[in-house]
């Protein structure tokens, strides 16, 4: 059965059979966001024994990420339009089956830093292909005044990939040796599409509204032109900050633990609980975000805010001692990587009508700035340690802030609402 179809009615109850529960809904997208991100992840917590074995060190760890992301960057625009065009659900197995091929190739067959530098680049492209869809599906497959907790809950797949790639190390790798964690990846990817299968019998929910609300009510606007394509481009470039900034947790915080005097099953494990705080972050500004319908505007003002307190706790792990890392973790997490699940939302209520073309803008600058940052930040820890990488981190987190906050009211310039709460809901 086609995943096209989509209704464009406002106003009207749910077709039959499209109140499935949330939960069930979510159900199978979560563990295919963590399979498409986990190959990445393991990289960077990896590279002390993959290093080894392949003969890299930090900076090449930060080429191989960049990789990753730079053709996620450059497929998401593409991966917007496919989606939008063939089905969420459609594409979304595509780029599963993708990252499975990749992920058992890894653990198979790699034996260079070359062949490695490949699979990194096809899975950037599942990557992106996943992504992208699994946004339109949430626009799609969830009711509009579930959105907030929905996008929480898909972007909390990113540190839970992160969190996975840590636990990883203590429960398996240590064992088995760290191509057994990319056995793992492989049959999560592979599991994950086709549990998604089972999606293609529902059919959509009612469509996201434009969330301006305009006394008491939500409208749908017609897709934004002109000037709002600025504005998206604007958001996207602070987004690039932002992610740029991100990236160093997942990418170095385990490497930064282990020179702080951690053992390595005491950084992965670190690594783990910081993900966890990440993942309650999102949840609780989605949850927010669901219960006040707050408007673009005020959600990325709530961004801002996050990536500014986010940076603060980026320079306490500058301090090389396990105390600072494990005091500063809980805000460098639950703030500074908790913003991504509303700026997702915070898009989509913009542009109702083109939810994957919208966010392959967007998430061309979050892959951007996960690509950049391993560039800069790879080599910085490598040549001139974690303090200055730390310090470096959150300089782009404060250049994100300020971005964020610039860009409020050239996405939402009619300020709609400015997030007041909703005098006429939804019933729940």
């Amino acid at each position: 059965m086609s995943d096209r179809t989509i209704s464009t009615t406002q106003g009207v109850p749910p077709r039959p059979g499209a109140t499935t529960p949330v939960a069930r809904r979510l159900g199978p997208l979560l563990p295919a966001i963590v399979a498409s991100i986990l190959p990445v992840f393991l990289i960077g917590a990896l590279v002390g024994p993959m290093g080894s074995e392949l003969g890299y060190r930090e900076a090449t760890a930060g080429l191989l990420m960049a990789a990753f992301f730079a053709v996620s960057a450059l497929v998401s625009r593409k991966a917007g339009a496919l989606a939008d065009s063939v089905g969420p659900i459609t594409t979304l197995q595509i780029g599963l089956v993708g990252l499975a091929i990749v992920a058992a190739g890894v653990a198979a067959g790699v034996r260079s830093v070359t062949l490695l530098a490949i699979a990194m680049m096809v899975g950037g492209a599942c990557n992106a292909l996943t992504q992208i869809a699994a946004n339109v599906y949430l626009a799609r497959y969830l009711p509009p005044d579930r959105h907030g907790l929905a996008f929480a809950v898909k972007q909390s797949a990113n540190p839970g990939g992160a969190m996975a790639a840590g636990l990883l190390l203590p429960t398996l790798v240590l064992n088995l040796g760290w191509r057994s964690a990319f056995v793992v990846a492989a049959c999560g990817a592979g599991c994950s599409a086709v549990a998604l299968q089972a999606g293609r019998n529902w059919p959509p929910a009612v469509p996201v509204p434009d969330v301006g609300i305009r006394q008491g009510a939500v409208t749908t606007s017609p897709p934004p032109t002109g000037g709002r394509d600025r504005a998206l481009i604007l958001v996207a470039a602070s987004a690039a900050f932002g992610s740029a900034s991100a990236v160093a947790l997942g990418g170095f915080f385990v490497e930064s633990g282990r020179n702080a005097g951690m053992a390595l099953g005491t950084a992965g494990l670190a690594a783990s609980v910081g993900s966890a705080f990440a993942i309650a972050g999102r949840v609780a500004t989605g949850v927010w975000a669901d219960h006040t319908l707050a408007s673009p505007r005020r959600i990325l003002g709530w961004v801002a805010v996050m990536l500014a307190v986010g940076s603060l706790a980026l320079v306490v792990f500058g301090i090389r001692a396990p105390a600072a890392h494990w005091l500063a973790l809980p805000v460098a997490y639950g703030a500074g990587w908790a913003w991504p699940g509303v700026f997702n939302l915070a898009v989509v209520r913009a542009r109702p009508g083109e939810p994957g073309r919208a966010t392959g803008v967007s998430q061309t600058g979050i892959y951007v700035g996960t690509t950049l940052g391993p560039l800069v930040l790879g080599p910085v820890s490598e040549r001139a340690g974690y303090p200055l990488t730390w310090s470096v981190a959150a300089l782009l987190a404060v250049v994100g802030a300020v971005g964020m906050w610039a860009a409020r009211s050239r996405l939402d310039p009619q300020g709609a609402g400015g997030g007041r709460r909703q005098e006429s809901r939804r019933s729940r």
